[in-house]
């Protein structure tokens, strides 16, 4: 029981530190792939990726592990990276366009495996 619990606490660690980065890179994405001129993608990908980055972290402390409830809502900051686009008219730029889609579909998978990771029970 104590190794399994371990392991998920593993999991959730190495899932929200995987999210972090990927927060981490929409932060910088802007100006490193060159879409900082669109303000629309700038500002969408600097809050979404403080948004990420500080939802991981709170997941790496002890007592953030057994909290579910800021992966579950990473998950959904990675649904709204995949439909800002076209909500907010970015659509029509590349490199924005592209990175929106894949670090949403990372932060999802990072979201729910971290998520569903979380120890159900503390020994």
């Amino acid at each position: 029981m104590a190794m399994a619990l371990e392991q998920a606490r593993m999991n959730v660690r190495w899932a929200s530190g995987l999210d972090m980065v990927t927060g981490i890179w929409l932060l910088v994405a802007p100006f490193v792939l060159g879409y900082a001129s669109v303000g629309s993608a700038l500002w969408n990908s600097v809050i979404a990726g403080v948004a990420v980055a500080l939802l991981a972290a709170s997941r790496e402390t002890r007592e953030g592990v057994r909290q579910a409830a800021p992966s579950w809502i990473n998950a959904a900051v990675g649904v709204w990276l995949l439909i800002a686009p076209f909500a907010l008219g970015f659509s029509g730029v590349t490199e924005a366009f592209w990175n929106h889609m894949v670090v949403g579909v990372a932060v999802i998978a990072f979201a729910l495996w971290s998520a569903l990771s979380t120890p159900r029970v503390e020994a």
